[in-house]
């Protein structure tokens, strides 16, 4: 049998497959996959073993793992000890550090239960933020877990969710991201929710990013239809119109950040379009957020 890893980088919903074929064990043993990411930040990683479910099996629903890796860049340092009267270090030390500008948290609390006859599989990853936001962030959870069960109830081929629950503070604003992961054979789903809420604990809109004389629905609608003609996505007015209206976003330290709702991108994919836009692209006085 075959064993297939699927690489999708948080800000690039265009997964890379590696594969591993003409496996001959059929007892306990280890497989080693070689990846290569090509960009810095999280990735989601999916090994699904017997993808084309060549080996009969009497549950085929538990033949796929899920899990989220960080890339970082590396940089060489040399470290260089201070010339004293007495200390003379002809040699430098040299060492291998890695760094990201963006939030790294920390180990996640991971829960396992049963939902409708499915396995949901929730990683939380825990940070230093108010009750309030803490509250509001379970409330929005839940409301998230609704919308994933109304596709599973048009999808009963995905037997197991899997949830990454983080946030991230820039400034006075704290980033909530909820990303759920559907796997079942060769057929994937993938949602990313992304709420703001400001030092009051109040979740931002659209409207509260841009001042009231800015265009922004023109802008963020013209920037879906590109990037869906980009990526070769045909969708009808109505559809590119409701992404634009439903977008969801995170502020960085330089950047805006959007997500849409999942799109069918092929019989076996859905996974939203994600936007960028740094501050200087959009223009400090258009932002409301530095006022």
């Amino acid at each position: 049998f075959n064993a297939t890893l699927i690489a999708y980088a948080r800000d690039d919903p265009n997964g890379t497959a590696v594969n591993a074929t003409n496996l001959d064990t059929y007892d306990n043993g280890n497989l080693t996959i070689r990846w290569t990411p090509h960009r810095t930040g999280w990735h989601n990683l999916t090994v699904i073993v017997d993808p084309g479910s060549d080996v009969i099996e009497t549950n085929e629903s538990n033949n796929n793992l899920t899990a989220e890796v960080f890339v970082a860049n590396k940089i060489d340092l040399e470290l260089v000890s201070p010339i004293t009267d007495d200390s003379l270090y002809d040699n430098p030390i040299n060492m291998i550090s890695f760094f990201s500008p963006e939030f790294y948290p920390a180990t996640p609390v991971d829960q396992h239960e049963t939902v409708d006859g499915r396995d949901w599989y929730t990683s939380t990853y825990n940070s230093s933020v108010d009750e309030i936001i803490k509250t509001r962030s379970d409330e929005l959870s839940e409301e998230v877990r609704e919308k994933i069960k109304i596709v599973l109830e048009d999808n009963p081929e995905y037997t197991s969710i899997y949830e990454n629950k983080s946030w991230a503070q820039i400034g006075p604003f704290t980033n909530l991201r909820i990303d759920i992961n559907l796997v079942a054979n060769n057929n994937y789903y993938w949602a990313s929710y992304s709420y703001v809420f400001d030092d009051l604990g109040k979740i931002l809109t659209l409207a509260d990013l841009f001042v009231d004389s800015f265009n922004y629905e023109a802008l963020l609608k013209d920037e879906v239809i590109q990037a869906t003609q980009a990526q070769q996505i045909i969708l009808t007015d109505d559809q590119i119109q409701l992404l634009s209206d439903t977008l969801m976003f995170q502020i960085n330290s330089t950047s805006l950040y959007f997500t849409t709702l999942p799109i069918n991108r092929d019989q076996r994919e859905s996974s939203p379009i994600s936007l960028f836009f740094q501050f200087d692209e959009i223009g400090i006085e258009n932002l409301k957020i530095f006022d």
